[in-house]
């Protein structure tokens, strides 16, 4: 009996979590970092300091990784910005 009770929770939690992941999924955003709807003025400066912070920390090899979590943080920071100005404008 209490096999049954276990299985029938295993399962019923199985269930459950699947339908929640597939809803939340289905409503999800994906997307990713545009590079071409960044200004190429912004672009030469994220790099340049990506450059600067890989040279100071005699990490060459991670300028390409830096550049990128500045343009995340950029595109995510414009995004921020552009949501909370059409709030306000409401």
């Amino acid at each position: 009996m209490l096999l049954l009770a276990l299985s029938a929770g295993i399962l019923g939690g199985v269930v459950a979590g699947a339908l929640t992941s597939r809803r939340v999924l289905r409503h999800a955003r994906w997307t990713s970092v545009d590079q071409s709807s960044t200004d190429p003025d912004v672009r030469d400066r994220i790099d340049q300091a990506a450059a600067q912070w890989a040279e100071a920390n005699h990490q060459p090899a991670a300028a390409p990784l830096v550049a990128n979590k500045l343009r995340l943080a950029y595109v995510l920071h414009q995004r921020q910005r552009r949501r909370r100005d059409r709030r306000w404008s409401r």
